[in-house]
């Protein structure tokens, strides 16, 4: 999420802004948008997991993260469902003699899946090793060991539920390094 203020807005109002890789008025790819209208339109729940603030402490790195994510929105990189949906089998990754199984994604940033965009911007800021990025599912980025301790739900399930993340801020991303 960022936060955008507008020239006009002469008391210092801003809003703030998602950059994400999902199917946004009629676009499957790389969007910005307003944050506030995307968790109206959002069906499910919505975490905020803020970085350890010792990750945050990098400008260059807070700058290269936004450029990553700012260049593919500008180039209107499109999403890629079939790394999405492999991404998620991780159960048949790993066969014998260090081959991969069907499910495996390469690691291709010709589109993007929404948590490939997030672990790919993270990758390149250097806020984690290297990983293979198109292997990266949704939980297992709020898994991972970067952030602060308290996470926050900012919009419950659509049942209206107040679920958790299990294993919170328990693995290490270089796990991904496959």
């Amino acid at each position: 999420m960022l936060q955008t203020q507008i020239a006009s807005f002469a008391d210092g109002r801003y809003f703030n802004q998602i950059i994400e890789a999902a199917t946004v008025r009629g676009f499957s790819g790389v969007n910005i948008s307003r944050f506030s209208e995307r968790m109206l339109e959002y069906q499910g729940a919505i975490w905020w997991l803020p970085i350890r603030k010792d990750l945050r402490t990098d400008e260059e790195a807070h700058k290269t993260f936004y450029n990553f994510l700012f260049g593919h929105a500008e180039a209107r990189t499109e999403y890629d469902l079939p790394q999405a949906l492999k991404s998620a089998a991780d159960k048949f990754d790993d066969l014998p003699f260090n081959m991969n199984g069907p499910f495996y994604n390469k690691e291709d940033f010709a589109r993007f899946f929404c948590s490939e965009l997030v672990a790919a911007g993270l990758e390149r800021a250097g806020i984690v090793g290297t990983v293979n990025c198109s292997e990266v599912t949704p939980i297992d980025l709020c898994r991972w060991d970067i952030y602060e301790q308290d996470y926050f739900l900012l919009k419950p399930d659509t049942d209206g539920s107040s679920p958790t993340i299990t294993r919170h801020n328990t693995l290490d991303p270089s796990d991904w390094n496959l």
